[in-house]
């Protein structure tokens, strides 16, 4: 990583370009400031977060300062978050950010993971009761990257919740989490029987790979709404012979999935 004072020509006309012309080129000084050692390069990106009109530029912005992991772009981050969820987009920025795969709110919840540190995990966890943030997979694994005992309680306890997305992404954390802990919650978020958390639940349980849930897994693959099909492949996962003959009877199945994961599983364990 190259060194340069931030008071050096060099440096003041990279902030200057992070501002102005193209977007193109913008994007550009992001990612060569990204690689200069100085101490002023987060508060440049946190200034010119605030200065861009380009959604792209504050995407990359916003991916920098997360590889970055200083600890000073938190609240910029998480107030850049809130505008972006209460923004009006207008109907030509809206197929442009589908175009491009833009999502700076799910960008920043990846940042804030691997920034890591109090203010964010508080805001993690604020954002694990919003039903529009719980359907990313960013937040489940931004959760689990700051896996810690107070994290690890809230996720249980937000297996509770009966909106089944909050629940769903509690399940998926605690999967990547991977403690056993979680297996006797997680086989009751199972048993729901409700797509979006049920489905996860299975999954969980797979990654976690504990011969405790073996019996419940094997009683889901009668279960409705591609639940099956995630107690099949979880069952594979965790490999234990006594879900042989469950397995063996799911080849049977009128759901197509769940015969094709019972026969993938049992592949793996026999």
């Amino acid at each position: 990583m190259e060194v340069y004072p931030s008071e050096s020509p060099e440096f003041q006309t990279w902030i200057q370009n992070l501002t102005s012309g193209s977007e193109y080129e913008r994007i550009n000084q992001v990612e060569v400031l990204a690689n200069i050692d100085s101490p002023d390069v987060v508060a440049v990106f946190i200034h010119a977060l605030q200065k861009q009109n380009s959604f792209l530029v504050r995407e990359k912005i916003v991916e920098v300062l997360g590889n970055i992991g200083n600890k000073s772009a938190v609240p910029a981050l998480i107030q850049l978050w809130y505008e972006e969820k209460n923004q009006t987009l207008d109907e030509w920025e809206l197929e442009a950010r589908s175009k491009s795969l833009c999502n700076i709110s799910d960008k920043i919840i990846e940042a804030l993971g691997k920034i890591g540190g109090e203010a964010a995990i508080v805001f993690l966890l604020q954002a694990l009761e919003d039903r529009k943030t719980c359907g990313d997979l960013y937040l489940a694994e931004a959760l689990a990257k700051n896996s810690n005992e107070i994290i690890i309680e809230a996720l249980l306890q937000a297996l509770y919740n009966q909106d089944d997305f909050i629940s769903g992404c509690a399940a998926n954390a605690l999967g990547l989490i991977g403690s056993e802990t979680a297996v006797p919650f997680l086989i009751k978020a199972l048993k729901r029987q409700e797509q979006n958390v049920s489905y996860i639940a299975a999954e969980a349980l797979g990654k976690i790979g504990s011969e405790l849930a073996v019996p419940a897994l094997c009683e889901a693959l009668n279960y409705p709404h591609r639940i099956g099909w995630g107690a099949a492949a979880a069952l594979g996962e965790i490999g234990s012979e006594s879900a042989v003959p469950a397995l063996s009877q799911a080849l049977s199945s009128q759901d197509l999935g769940v015969r094709e994961n019972a026969a993938w599983a049992l592949g793996k364990i026999i």
